[in-house]
């Protein structure tokens, strides 16, 4: 797996971006977004990781909140196109933005709603 580094434009520095920049980071919640691309599937994965790293560090539900907010958790599509700008340079390759990298597309998938059953 090739290492790589994200910096952000100077134009789209906003709140949601700036967390993602050092959210998407090798080793961070948001690595799986890098690796496996910006899906609804991945996002939802980005923010379990991000959830439970919150907690273990002792963030309570306020905290975490606004952690969410930052990274606009209720808003995929939102989250999706304030990366779109960020640069990543992959090891050994061109810098290319975040919204190359992942594309236009996104595969549908069916929801198992039974998962919901023990809620």
């Amino acid at each position: 797996m090739k290492s790589y580094t994200l910096k952000a434009s100077s134009t789209s520095r906003g709140e949601v971006t700036a967390s993602f920049e050092s959210q998407l980071a090798e080793g961070k919640s948001g690595e799986v977004l890098v690796r496996n691309g910006f899906s609804q599937t991945n996002f939802t994965i980005f923010l379990a990781r991000l959830a439970i790293r919150a907690i273990e560090a002792g963030y309570d539900e306020a905290k975490l909140a606004q952690v969410f907010k930052q990274v606009a958790a209720g808003n995929a599509s939102q989250a999706r196109h304030a990366c779109a700008d960020i640069a990543i340079e992959f090891e050994g390759e061109k810098p290319q933005s975040l919204g190359k990298l992942w594309g236009t597309g996104g595969a549908k998938s069916v929801p198992d709603l039974s998962i919901l059953a023990g809620l």
